[in-house]
């Protein structure tokens, strides 16, 4: 887990006393192409004209690979991640840029398929369909083949259900990204949303379990209140 989710990080920032930048999982391809060459201050204004609609009541995501999930989320304001940290308290993990939601605890209800990638050393870049079932805010079933079986092992590794969830919905929005198995880049790829499962508490949830964990799907729609936000990756707003 990223200490981007930690308390400590959490705190200093509230109290406006660092200025935080994450640079884990980097390799050397992603300095010299990809997210890291895109303009930020056009990303900045992206992400702040998306936020004014990454809002309201119920959130409904789908995908061309099958998902199929809806859940509340009402009283959640967007976090954003500018892919830099420019003011007191600020936090960023560039080449990441996205902003995000927390769903309601206990609403989210449908089917994920995870088909783009799981930022994590055994995962990475998925090579087959993941299937998770979600039931009131939780992965209740895992289905697919080794790289499934692999995510079950390491979930259940923790022994604590707080793992399984529904944590985050963040849409990518640096269109310098693509998908390479590394969690910044991948994260902030645009037309794609990584869903966070475990700790939410820095997307206004009150979830503090041991692991956050992201997991990348491509080619996404997003449907808030009856208003399409993105259709099949291309942003609509």
């Amino acid at each position: 887990m990223s200490l981007y989710h930690s308390k400590a990080r959490l705190e200093t920032s509230k109290k406006n006393r660092l200025r935080w930048v994450g640079l884990q999982d980097y390799a050397l391809h992603m300095f010299e192409e990809g997210g890291l060459t895109a303009d930020f201050n056009e990303v900045e204004k992206v992400i702040n004209r998306v936020s004014k609609f990454y809002q309201g009541d119920t959130f409904r995501l789908t995908s061309t690979g099958g998902t199929d999930l809806t859940c509340s989320i009402k009283g959640r304001k967007p976090v954003f991640d500018y892919g830099t940290s420019k003011t007191p308290g600020s936090a960023s993990f560039p080449p990441n840029a996205e902003v995000a939601l927390g769903p309601v605890e206990d609403t989210a209800n449908g089917l994920l398929v995870i088909d783009g990638s799981i930022p994590h050393p055994k995962l990475n870049l998925i090579e087959e369909p993941i299937y998770c079932d979600v039931k009131d805010g939780y992965i209740t079933e895992i289905r697919g083949g080794r790289e499934a079986e692999i995510l079950k092992e390491i979930l259940e590794s923790y022994n604590d259900p707080s793992v399984y969830n529904i944590a985050e919905l963040g849409l990518g929005l640096n269109d310098k990204n693509y998908l390479c198995g590394h969690m910044a880049p991948d994260e902030g790829s645009f037309g794609n949303i990584h869903v966070g499962i475990g700790k939410n508490l820095n997307f206004g949830g009150v979830i503090d379990s041991p692991l956050h964990l992201d997991m990348v799907i491509k080619e996404i729609s997003i449907d808030i209140d009856g208003l399409i936000l993105m259709d099949r990756g291309v942003l609509k707003v």
